[in-house]
């Protein structure tokens, strides 16, 4: 009898101590609430977003967002069936992913360029427009500065937008220039209007805007791109089921001719311009 005891009780023993890592996860998984689980029971799609960025992120007079990023998160959340609540960083646009992982919001949709650097903290979903940085510079320099190399030397200051791919692309192809850093969008372009600084290495698509907003003679625009940047929306990494509805819903409305759509109206149209 102890024998027989001993032959079935020893397996039935592994057995056991075998399944519990393996009851443990199936009940952590069961228990775990996932991102969209989250988003989907409070009805509530929170997006961080640092406003200022023509013509992705910017507010009218109305001081309500609006742009293509803004267009774009509301159909997101139609197509999850939650309401958009946009928040502020509470730093600058640089403490944006710092903000994700203090779950302030579930993700950064803000025109943020997908770097190596930035994809070590967060993780993107595919590209859903590719920009590059450009040069504003004062219309004092018409006729002298024709490329952004001109602008090598000690004699110019050149801005940049604090935390962003423009302190990169000035670093590496103005390393003689005077170089300082600026907050906002709006900051930059005041310093190259008022001939504190020279020029100011940012967004293309946000100069392009803003010559067609203000017209060739408000300032010098060199339009050729200096770098290639593709913007993509960052989420922490552990919402492994959240990334692939985003890159599903990229690939959809580029399919079904909704993105078409929305490019058209705030790049190619200018009706907009009317509500700044």
């Amino acid at each position: 009898m102890k024998t027989i005891c001993r032959k079935f009780f020893l397996p039935a023993m592994v057995l056991f101590f075998a399944a519990l890592p393996l009851a443990c996860t199936e009940k952590a998984q069961t228990t775990h609430e996932s991102a969209i689980d989250r988003i989907v029971s409070n009805g509530v799609l929170r997006i961080g977003m640092d406003p200022g960025y023509m013509p992705f992120e910017m507010k009218d007079r109305q001081g309500d967002l609006i742009g293509f990023d803004v267009d774009l998160a509301y159909l997101l959340g139609d197509a999850m069936g939650v309401r958009i609540e946009f928040v502020p960083p509470s730093g600058s646009f640089a403490s944006l992913m710092d903000d994700l992982y203090a779950n302030r919001f579930d993700m950064i949709l803000s025109g943020m360029t997908i770097t190596p650097e930035r994809n070590l903290r967060v993780m993107f979903s595919d590209p859903y427009i590719t920009v590059g940085q450009a040069v504003l510079a004062n219309i004092k320099h018409k006729g002298t500065v024709r490329h952004a190399e001109n602008l090598n030397s000690t004699t110019y200051l050149i801005t940049y937008l604090e935390g962003t791919t423009g302190a990169a692309t000035v670093n590496n192809l103005l390393p003689r220039a005077r170089r300082v850093s600026v907050a906002s969008q709006e900051e930059g372009i005041a310093m190259v209007r008022d001939g504190r600084a020279d020029a100011f290495v940012y967004d293309l698509p946000a100069f392009a805007t803003l010559m067609a907003k203000e017209g060739k003679e408000s300032f010098l625009f060199l339009d050729q791109p200096l770098s290639f940047e593709p913007l993509g929306i960052g989420v922490r990494f552990t919402d492994f089921q959240l990334h692939n509805l985003l890159n599903n819903f990229i690939r959809q409305i580029q399919a079904d001719g909704t993105y078409d759509t929305l490019y058209d109206r705030w790049f190619l149209q200018t009706g907009w311009f009317q509500r700044l």
